[in-house]
């Protein structure tokens, strides 16, 4: 959500996703008088009908915990999964922790994959201060950790930095009257997907070069990852692959 600058006010809604290349995809947009459920009920129903999306169909939320945002997901989308944007977290964290210096420690935790992983950097958060530690737990973890994300969606993106993005798009165009607002958004939106598209005629895989890239990396770090040992005695011997 984003307030208006302009003669009349108002805030501006949006829902913006991510690309095959990691860019921004806005998808849909909406100005109202003021932020109240009234208004997010009507945005995300609009945005199920215009997406023709049913409860059999997964979708993933990244919001900042605005109050009406919550509310009126789980009742316009209750099957949505939703997580949190850490960097709103950490914000809050610092608010509350003033002059705190583990704060790089809270984006570790929250980005590494697996739980081992999570247990390992939580546990040298509390040894430097256990109240930071109870305080961050305290939010839900399948929220916030990638590492307890649902599977079933395969994301690994802990913030909603594509907003930020898309705040920068509408900067200069805050303070303009409505229609010439929509009209300039429309210009920018229709010229990144004629630029999307003749990229993309130009690919000659079934992935996007970024998705080809991090396969191979995570390969090959497969098969480094992986130590074949001989062991033997009494004369058997037996091959394992240590990973």
């Amino acid at each position: 959500m984003f307030h208006l600058s302009g003669q009349f006010g108002g805030v501006l809604l949006s829902y913006t996703a991510l690309d095959g290349v990691n860019n921004i995809v806005p998808i849909a947009i909406c100005i109202y008088e003021s932020e109240t459920s009234e208004c997010w009920t009507w945005f995300l129903r609009e945005l199920g009908d215009s997406l023709g999306w049913d409860d059999s169909r997964r979708i993933c939320f990244t919001i900042d915990k605005h109050k009406w945002c919550l509310q009126d997901l789980k009742k316009e989308w209750p099957n949505a999964y939703t997580t949190y944007c850490f960097r709103h977290i950490v914000a809050n964290f610092m608010a509350t922790f003033k002059n705190h210096k583990i704060n790089w420690k809270l984006l570790h935790l929250a980005k590494v994959a697996n739980r081992a992983g999570f247990n390992q950097a939580l546990a040298s958060i509390r040894e430097e201060s256990l109240q930071v530690a109870n305080w961050l737990m305290s939010e839900p973890v399948e929220k916030w950790a990638r590492h307890a994300f649902q599977l079933s969606f395969k994301d690994d993106h802990i913030t909603n930095n594509m907003l930020e993005c898309f705040s920068s798009w509408i900067k200069e165009e805050r303070d303009k009257h409505v229609l010439q607002l929509l009209e300039n958004l429309r210009r920018i939106i229709m010229v990144l997907f004629c630029e999307e598209w003749a990229e993309a005629e130009k690919l000659n895989d079934s992935i996007t070069p970024s998705a080809r890239e991090n396969l191979t990396t995570n390969e090959k770090k497969k098969q480094g990852s992986c130590k074949s040992i001989v062991e033997e005695a009494g004369g058997m011997r037996q091959l394992t692959k240590k990973v």
